[in-house]
């Protein structure tokens, strides 16, 4: 896996080559429908259009992912009080491209006529989204993932809220790519019209855009929902490079647990990792929620992906255990929806997810982190009910370090979490430059133990 993201996001551009490239994505977003409307020149006719100003179909409307020199996806919208004004003008330019030959009918065009329906946005939609492509070698990368985000970043930063979308019910990947990310179908009453019209609405949380000096603000929201509801950018990301550089290291770890039938975490130190852990701004956030500057940093791993069972409802054993304040760092292929989901204020339950709960569907009560990127962190405490995305961190690389109060004994490193197994050593550990830590290690707790021995008690008598 490289060390920096395989695609950026540009703006479109007035580029004939960019609007080749367009048109072919235009096809695959449309499903065809493209080159039923225009016919054999419908190459020609979407790149004119993209080089227009005023049409669906311009530059001006286009958020582009390129790689290796290409365009590899595209994500088109419009202002919904632009929106027919534009699709006229995208039909004018494109009869007048074509020596005003007729337009031959779409499926679309012809439910349009036979039911009175206009798709397109509905009232008190703000963008309308038009289209959205990838190209299929480039699927699976979390480049859709990405042009949502950006599309929904720039609705917010305009002060709106609302954004809507039609989709086929034929289209079953998009659907569900589309439910993940928060749209819902809207019952507009449409009798026997195969057609399903989404639509999202933008909400801030009480704790995004908190600053890292307002100490007083991160502790509370820390205390009181068991995270920061927002991400802050490395004071120092050069080090990215170099942590991903450890990639191989945890990897090998993860495959030689494996291979021994253990199911263990790799915890591992390196210079980079002491690099990351000494970041200015992590240290700022630390140091506000522990409420001391003299911290131990523990546990250090970089995993890919949404590890084992990490995608249900779970809290960290450590941190259930002993009081600790987990960071992760996005190192490669993050997006917001690659970042973790909790349920605010589960820090403070008595227990940890059943079986049945771990699977559980808790609805609006879900919180994610916002704006999760590479080069961008944020501090959760594991004792939280937390679960991360497999869909939306496939090709997500993540650091996570633990920080705990130096004068607090060390957690024990654990050797297997299913069969809670625990060394007698602490797990590795770093200590805040100038810092002298406890040596000694925390001892399981009773009750743990009491549990822990039931529990195998059970396993034999079945």
């Amino acid at each position: 896996m490289s060390g920096q993201p395989a695609f950026e996001l540009r703006a479109g551009t007035a580029d004939a080559a960019e609007a080749r490239c367009y048109a072919e994505l235009e096809y695959l977003a449309s499903g065809g429908s493209i080159a039923a409307l225009y016919g054999r020149s419908w190459r020609d006719v979407v790149a004119h259009l993209y080089l227009q100003n005023d049409t669906l179909q311009s530059h001006h409307n286009t958020i582009a992912a390129w790689a290796d020199g290409q365009m590899v996806g595209q994500l088109t919208y419009v202002p919904s009080t632009d929106y027919r004004q534009r699709e006229q003008a995208s039909m004018v330019v494109a009869r007048r491209y074509l020596g005003w030959r007729g337009i031959r009918p779409t499926v679309r065009r012809v439910v349009r006529r036979a039911s009175g329906l206009r798709l397109g946005p509905k009232a008190g939609c703000d963008v309308h989204l038009c289209s959205v492509a990838v190209l299929p070698a480039w699927q699976k990368r979390g480049i859709a993932s990405a042009l949502y985000h950006e599309v929904e970043r720039r609705t917010g930063d305009l002060g709106k809220t609302c954004l809507s979308s039609d989709v086929s019910p034929r289209n079953d990947g998009m659907l569900a790519f589309k439910k993940h990310r928060g749209y819902v179908d809207q019952d507009l009453g449409w009798s026997g019209v195969r057609i399903r019209h989404m639509q999202k609405r933008l909400t801030r949380t009480a704790a995004e855009g908190v600053s890292l000096t307002n100490t007083a603000d991160l502790r509370h929201h820390y205390e009181q929902d068991g995270f920061i509801a927002t991400c802050f950018d490395l004071a120092e990301p050069h080090v990215l490079p170099k942590l991903l550089n450890e990639l191989p290291r945890f990897r090998a770890a993860c495959d030689s647990y494996a291979d021994k039938g253990e199911a263990r975490v790799p915890y591992m130190m390196s210079d980079a990792v002491c690099q990351a852990a000494r970041d200015r701004s992590i240290v700022r956030l630390v140091t506000a929620l522990l409420g001391t500057g003299d911290w131990v940093m523990w546990g250090a791993n970089i995993r890919e992906a949404t590890p084992n069972e990490a995608h249900c409802w779970h809290v960290d054993l450590e941190s259930w255990l002993w009081p600790s304040v987990t960071v992760a760092v996005g190192l490669a292929g993050a997006t917001p929806e690659a970042a973790t989901q909790f349920l605010p204020g589960s820090h403070k339950w008595r227990h940890a997810p059943t079986e049945s709960q771990k699977s559980a569907d808790f609805g609006s009560g879900i919180q994610r982190v916002s704006g999760f990127g590479d080069g961008r962190f944020y501090a959760f405490n594991a004792r939280a009910w937390h679960r991360g995305d497999p869909y939306a961190s496939e090709a997500r690389v993540a650091l996570f370090l633990h920080f705990q109060r130096a004068r607090d004994p060390r957690v024990p490193e654990m050797l297997d979490y299913k069969m809670h197994k625990w060394s007698r050593a602490p797990a590795p550990y770093m200590s805040a430059p100038g810092v002298t830590a406890r040596k000694d290690v925390y001892s399981l707790p009773l009750r743990y133990q009491a549990w822990r021995t039931l529990n195998r008690l059970r396993e034999r008598l079945a």
